[in-house]
């Protein structure tokens, strides 16, 4: 059955708020003319992960209507008037509520007489050690409580800052008596815009099992065995022969994995962290991975053969076509050994290794994996996830992230997400953690926001979703909006189709920087995008609060075009005969006007309130500057920002 089809089936809602007449069923009422009319109840031996639930709730209707709920443990709870029961209480187990048997972090509200239950489950991690934070935890309850605050409530939590939280003023708070619904999500966790706050929680991005996506495991493994470099001096043949040499790192450590400590260490370190609390554990070989040429590694496959004949083809894309690629062998089986091992000890929790670049293609040695081995997908073709059948799955996302030729401009909007999360939903992905994103509100906030909220509930409308958005962040000026984001969203499919078969066969996200621009934002759209931007401005003059989030969005985009205005004057330099001083003019002052922007946006770190409210992401969107980016997007190394090509232009 379609994964979307089993969340709807899994979604109950015997009757719902549009359904509902006064004549059908009563409002339940918790807050009448600004005052108080019911308790929030939670279990006699509440854990902190419940309480948090109650607080989160009391606090949002408090600020809704003006009016404190009480709080009280459920023996104090009275038998008279509306109660609110949160968690596992015996009221909840009375009424059928087992939140034992609800999957992940997903809850019920059911009403019985004047009472409202919400009930999910309520873990710490064992990980944790007693904090408690809002990533520490399974918070079933507390998605149910965020939910019905939407719902009845109309909060939105759209940015992640206190200016980006939507709660209206009402005189009540009530809902429809009969409700008997259940949510529960498909994923065990979706990770990566994970860690801001509420924002996330509120809105899907959370973690309901204990689960650490290490991604390359190797460093942790080696520290665990003693200090790296004293391993290497006394120990050489712990690590990768390479040319002939022994290969040391400072980190990023390339290994000998047919070394006859490479299995003890890593079941060591692994057993580790299984010992702190975590159930599923990432396992991955060093990134930029690089064959051993020790005669032991080279014994267990074809890897130096194939290299002489079609090249190191384990550092290109994933082809899952190409039948001349062979298996990485000497990582494979020694995993296969690490995981028998884990199994016997930690027979319940998971390893799981990703199938990034030498890992690709499946072991053809190991015949069986032990049933603890899930496999992390690090790529969205079919046909890999075919060859990897026979496993549970996660993901690794690339969707946003500055390593994208993009650098810090849009990557993936909120429509280009969709089909993504379709195929994750489809092929029964358990988890996904996106590798990036969060830095880049003022013009990815719609795209996190869509996917945020289409990962916990796959059959939501997406333009719904995004509509609501734009009313909520931009307000009268949300139609111009609309259309400058829509105009994005076009033009960043425009950059990427100038990706050559060349550069997609060695890696799916190379692309030109010095194409990608010119292609996306040429001077017509730039001026297009500058007409939307300006009718935006004055839709919402006088409103602070969508001026304050067009000003952060303005900011955000005059980067854009700054960049994009040098590679199209660079472009017109680098073909034309006639490099005329003006066109040379033109691009100094394209080039100052990058370090200019550069300096007044990290002069905003004075302004620290103003970040705070208005600025989500700024600690990685002013760490990231300076360079533009990383891998494709990097602007300080090569024309027209970087390099000797500033001197160039004044010869």
């Amino acid at each position: 059955m379609n994964a979307q089809k089993q969340w709807m089936l899994r979604t109950l809602i015997i009757l719902s708020a549009a359904m509902l007449t006064p004549e059908v069923c009563r409002a339940m009422e918790f807050v009448v003319d600004g005052r108080p009319a019911a308790k929030v109840v939670i279990p006699d031996d509440a854990n902190p992960v419940t309480a948090l639930a109650a607080e989160v709730l009391v606090r949002y209707v408090a600020e809704s209507t003006g009016a404190k709920l009480e709080i009280v443990s459920e023996k104090d709870a009275g038998g008279s008037g509306e109660r609110i029961f949160l968690g596992a209480t015996a009221a909840a187990q009375t009424a059928g509520v087992d939140v034992s048997k609800i999957k992940y972090d997903g809850f019920i509200w059911k009403t019985v007489g004047n009472d409202l239950i919400i009930a999910g489950r309520d873990v710490p991690f064992a990980s944790a050690k007693g904090k408690n934070n809002l990533q520490s935890a399974c918070h079933g309850t507390a998605r149910g409580v965020y939910r019905l605050l939407e719902d009845y409530g109309g909060v939105r939590w759209l940015l992640p800052t206190p200016k980006g939280v939507v709660v209206p003023k009402a005189e009540r708070f009530s809902v429809p008596d009969g409700i008997d619904r259940r949510e529960e999500p498909l994923f065990a966790y979706t990770l990566g815009l994970s860690n801001f706050g509420e924002w996330s929680l509120a809105n899907g991005q959370r973690r309901a099992v204990d689960v650490l996506t290490l991604g390359h495991s190797w460093d942790g493994a080696l520290r665990e065995a003693g200090d790296p470099k004293a391993l290497f001096d006394k120990e050489p043949e712990r690590f990768a022969l390479i040319d002939g040499k022994r290969h040391y790192t400072p980190h990023n450590f390339q290994l000998c994995s047919s070394h006859p400590d490479f299995i003890n260490i890593s079941v060591q370190y692994f057993s580790k962290l299984f010992d702190k609390g975590h159930q599923w554990v990432e396992y991955n070989q060093a990134d930029g991975w690089r064959r051993c040429e020790c005669g032991r590694c080279n014994a267990m496959d074809r890897l130096d053969e194939l290299e002489k004949e079609i090249g190191a083809y384990w550092n290109r894309e994933a082809d899952p076509s190409d039948k001349t690629r062979a298996p990485a062998e000497r990582l494979w089986v020694p995993f296969g050994k690490i995981a028998e091992r884990l199994y016997k000890k930690y027979p319940d929790h998971k390893i799981v290794p990703l199938a990034y670049h030498p890992t690709f293609i499946p072991s053809q040695a190991v015949k069986h994996f032990p049933p603890n081995v899930m496999i992390a997908m690090t790529r969205e073709y079919p046909g890999l996830f075919e060859q990897f059948s026979g496993f549970d799955k996660t993901i690794w996302a690339y969707w946003w992230g500055a390593y994208h030729v993009s650098g810090l401009t849009p990557n993936m909007m909120a429509h280009q997400v969709i089909p993504h999360l379709n195929l994750l939903v489809d092929q029964d992905v358990l988890g996904v953690y996106s590798c990036g994103g969060g830095a880049l509100w003022g013009l990815e906030g719609g795209a996190y926001y869509v996917y945020s909220k289409l990962s916990w509930n796959p059959t939501l409308d997406p333009d719904a979703v995004l509509d609501d958005y734009y009313r909520g962040v931009y307000h009268a000026a949300a139609p111009e909006m609309k259309r400058f984001f829509d105009l994005i969203e076009s033009r960043v499919t425009v950059g990427k189709d100038t990706q050559t078969v060349k550069q997609r066969a060695h890696n799916l996200y190379n692309r030109s920087v010095a194409v990608y621009f010119p292609e996306a934002y040429p001077p017509a759209v730039l001026a297009n995008l500058d007409s939307i931007l300006a009718q935006a401005k004055a839709k919402a003059a006088g409103d602070d609060l969508a001026g304050q989030w067009l000003a952060l969005t303005e900011l955000q985009y005059r980067y854009l075009k700054i960049v994009a205005n040098g590679f199209t004057l660079y472009r017109e330099y680098r073909f034309s005969r006639n490099k005329t001083p003006a066109l040379r003019g033109e691009l100094a002052a394209a080039i100052e006007a990058r370090e200019s922007f550069i300096a007044e946006v990290t002069e905003l770190k004075q302004k620290k309130e103003w970040l705070t409210d208005w600025f989500p992401g700024a600690g990685t969107y002013m760490a990231t500057l300076p360079t533009g980016g990383s891998c494709y997007a990097t602007l300080n190394a090569g024309p027209p920002f970087g390099g000797s090509f500033a001197q160039e232009l004044t010869k």
